[in-house]
């Protein structure tokens, strides 16, 4: 599905994949993901959301991804990370979100990524401070 010019993913897009392990969505023009839009593939292991125009996302988008283990969100709009964001994703061992737009990080943010091996923030040119003795607990 990668470089094609979606825009939206919704709760029916994926709706009868429950056993899919891989979503690449690289290269759309994905602007809006709803809050349950991967409700319904709780194997996925790869999510490729990169170069796209994402400038938020939900609390609860990757809840029911607790098998995920590759994450790239970079090369979006992204401005804030909150608290909740990854709380489930206990798998995931790679998490890219550079070359976005990120200025805020919430504290605890990161806790649960125990198994996380590589991680990439570089390139957000707004973001100043983060706090590692709680970001990263």
């Amino acid at each position: 599905l990668n470089q094609n010019k979606i825009r939206k993913i919704d709760f029916s897009t994926f709706f009868h994949a429950l056993k899919m392990e891989k979503i690449d969505l690289k290269a759309n023009q994905i602007n809006k993901l709803e809050s349950d839009s991967f409700s319904r593939v709780k194997f996925l292991k790869v999510l490729d959301l990169s170069e796209n125009y994402l400038n938020y996302l939900s609390d609860k988008i990757f809840s029911d991804l607790n098998k995920l283990e590759y994450l790239n969100l970079s090369h979006n709009l992204l401005e804030c990370i909150h608290l909740k964001l990854f709380e489930n994703l206990n798998s995931l061992k790679y998490l890219d979100m550079s070359s976005n737009q990120i200025f805020h990080i919430e504290e605890y943010s990161f806790k649960n990524l125990n198994y996380l091996k590589e991680f990439y923030l570089g390139s957000n040119l707004n973001l100043t401070i983060i706090q590692s003795n709680k970001t990263f607990y």
